[in-house]
C-alpha cells in the first residue's frame, strides 16, 4: 500500500488502545511483541473531500467539545497494519458501515498484485500450501502467497507465513505452560 492511501497515523496512546482493543486481530497478533522488526500500526482514513483528523476519533461532549471517550464508529476507515521489517503482512481495513461489493472487490483488487483472487475455502491437497490456523480465510489468491476473509463491514487480508508463525508460538508458549499447569496432579 502506498503512504499516500494510508491516511492518518494514529499515535494517541489512548486511541491506539482502544482501537486495537475492538479488534480480536490484535489479541492474536500480540505474541510477536517480542519479535524483531514488527510493527502494528493504525491508520484513519475518511473519503471525499474531508481532512482525516484526530479529533473525529473522539466523541464530543453537550459543549461541543472533544470529551476523553474516543468514537465507537467514527466515519471513514480504519485500517490495522501489522509490519515485519517495513513490509506489511497484514491489513485488517474497517469501514464505519457495511462494505458494498465494489468496495470489497476494490480492496482485493488493490492487494491482487497482477494475481487472480479465487473465493471459497483455502485447498489443503498440496503440502506446500499453509493452512490457516489463527486467521479465518474466505478468499485467497491464485498464487497463494495472500488469504483474505472477508466479512461484513471488513475486510482481512494477510500473508499466510504469518499465520503460520503465530500459531507456531502459540503452540511453543502452550508447550511451555503445559508442566506448570499439570502441577499438583
Amino acid at each position: 500500500m502506498r503512504e499516500s492511501d494510508r491516511g492518518l497515523e494514529v499515535t494517541d496512546n489512548d486511541l491506539e488502545e482502544f482501537y486495537r482493543s475492538r479488534f480480536p486481530v490484535f489479541e492474536k497478533v500480540q505474541i510477536l511483541d517480542e519479535e524483531e522488526g514488527i510493527d502494528y500500526v493504525i491508520y484513519y482514513k475518511v473519503s471525499g473531500d474531508l481532512v482525516p483528523s484526530s479529533n473525529r476519533l473522539w466523541k464530543e461532549d453537550s459543549k461541543g467539545r472533544r470529551s476523553d471517550r474516543p468514537e465507537q464508529n467514527p466515519p471513514g476507515w480504519m485500517l490495522h497494519v501489522v509490519y515485519y521489517n517495513g513490509t506489511s503482512v497484514l491489513e485488517l481495513y474497517n469501514r464505519s458501515k457495511s462494505l458494498t461489493e465494489l468496495e470489497k472487490d476494490g480492496i482485493l483488487l488493490r492487494n491482487a498484485e497482477g494475481k487472480r483472487w479465487v473465493k471459497g475455502r483455502i485447498p489443503t491437497d498440496d503440502d506446500s500450501v499453509i493452512a490457516p490456523e489463527v486467521f479465518p480465510a474466505n478468499h485467497y489468491r491464485e498464487d497463494m502467497g495472500v488469504y483474505a476473509n472477508v466479512e461484513g463491514d471488513s475486510v482481512l487480508i494477510y500473508d499466510p507465513r504469518l499465520d503460520q508463525r503465530i500459531n507456531e508460538l502459540n503452540l511453543e508458549r502452550a508447550k511451555e505452560e503445559a508442566p506448570d499447569s499439570l502441577d499438583g496432579f
